[in-house]
């Protein structure tokens, strides 16, 4: 039971005073009877002493369990109200590749981005088995005609590049029907880059010119 501050100032004097006078006691006048005097006023003084747990009763446990309630009261709505937080559109940060840019590519048209996937894809399948007949022949039929021969080019021209394992579509340039879409193809031993010019002719997208650049080395 813990004293009041208070409580312990009057405890300790009158502790001093009682020890005191005892030792005291055979030169002062009363003998006796003076301490049994003195017995009786400090117990009437301890007995009138008003302790914490009187005067406070279970205030610090109540204050603690109210403390716990609160904080996981908080962390409760805090952990709900994060389920429900919708970040506007314009808000999202979208994924990025440090040197290529973002990869955020939700403008793209569902048919562009059907038509970009598949000329990669059978670029990468080539980048690993450059005899694939089969897979030049369709590469070349999605592109506008009279243009396959650019497809011809790349392929002497990363002849040497080491194998990729996949690629990353960037943000895209649009202006007008002309789309420009960015892309990473990347490997065990690097990278390169790739602009796929696509346009819309006859309601289907086709790929007008392909740029790329030299093999990086990481």
């Amino acid at each position: 039971m813990k004293k009041s501050v208070f409580g312990a100032i009057i405890t300790s004097g009158i502790l001093f005073l009682f020890f005191s006078c005892s030792n005291d006691q055979t030169v002062l006048s009363g003998g006796a009877s003076y301490d049994h005097t003195l017995r009786i006023q400090f117990r009437e003084q301890f007995d009138g002493v008003e302790w914490t747990e009187e005067l406070e009763g279970d205030l610090l446990s109540q204050r603690k369990q109210l403390d716990e309630a609160l904080f996981a009261r908080r962390s409760l709505e805090t952990a709900e109200g994060a389920s429900v937080v919708q970040v506007p559109d314009s808000e999202w940060v979208h994924p990025s590749i440090a040197g290529f840019g973002s990869l955020d590519i939700g403008s793209m048209p569902t048919g562009l981005r059907q038509v970009v996937d598949s000329f990669c894809e059978g670029l990468l399948d080539l980048s690993r088995n450059k005899t694939k007949s089969g897979v030049y022949t369709t590469l070349a039929s999605m592109m506008v005609p009279g243009r396959s021969y650019m497809l011809s080019i790349y392929l002497y021209d990363t002849s040497s590049y080491p194998a990729a394992q996949r690629f990353y579509l960037g943000a895209p340039f649009v202006q007008g029907t002309y789309w420009e879409v960015p892309v990473l193809f990347v490997g065990e031993a690097g990278s390169w880059t790739m602009a796929v010019h696509v346009v819309q002719q006859d309601e289907q997208w086709r790929v007008e010119q392909i740029r790329y650049g030299e093999f990086v080395y990481e």
